[in-house]
């Protein structure tokens, strides 16, 4: 863009000024920046802000061998292994994503798919009816707190599990390795789980599963 005016200057008196003028827009002309340069930016800048280290975590889970029950949404959930009480005193889990008809996952913080922050985590899995439209019955479209007029709402998922509470208990899946995820860069996309249900009965409810999980739209 173009600081210099329409006229030309005539005296030295007036060159400076131009050019002092010029000097102070150009340090105003905002960069342009990659949406990582940008991150780290804001990390120098902001005290107190630390930027979170991410790995893959994605893949995909599978019901008796197949994909996940229509009319129904099974969701893949990370449980801090230090922690595994933390999701079930929530109103939803902290950290979760929502299979594909296929059974598909991948979590995602800054890009898409680009996984969540490094750690140990326990993974549980609960499935959950679809929520009707009409706001009664089980689960519900309701407002999410604080939308004010931006339109936004939020599903209500919630139980009976459909995986008959078998994956829900972080406390029953930290005892099996193949739930247990120390996740470290890259990470990985490629994670396969086949839960199994037939041939088992529904079991208890654990005291730290997820029993809600509230998915703003």
């Amino acid at each position: 863009m173009s600081l210099l005016p329409n006229w030309t200057p005539s005296s030295s008196k007036t060159r400076i000024a131009v050019l002092s003028l010029l000097a102070i827009g150009l340090a105003g002309c905002p960069r342009t920046l990659s949406p990582d340069q940008a991150r780290k930016n804001a990390v120098v800048g902001n005290a107190g802000f630390s930027e979170v280290v991410v790995a893959k975590l994605g893949g995909r889970v599978s019901v008796d061998g197949q994909p996940p029950a229509k009319g129904s949404k099974l969701f893949v959930i990370l449980n801090d292994f230090a922690h595994l009480d933390e999701n079930g005193k929530r109103p939803s889990p902290r950290l979760y994503r929502m299979c594909d008809q296929e059974g598909k996952f991948a979590f995602t913080t800054n890009n898409p798919h680009d996984g969540t922050a490094v750690g140990k985590y326990v993974v549980t899995f609960v499935q959950f009816p679809i929520p009707s439209n009409t706001g009664t019955g089980v689960g519900s479209h309701f407002r999410a707190p604080g939308a004010g007029l931006t339109g936004l709402s939020s599903k209500r998922y919630r139980g009976p599990d459909e995986l008959k509470n078998l994956y829900s208990d972080p406390d029953q899946n930290a005892r099996q390795d193949k739930y247990v995820i120390d996740l470290k860069p890259p990470g990985k996309d490629d994670y396969e789980f086949d839960l199994t249900l037939a041939g088992n009965d529904m079991a208890p409810d654990g005291p730290n599963a997820v029993k809600e999980i509230r998915v703003v739209r």
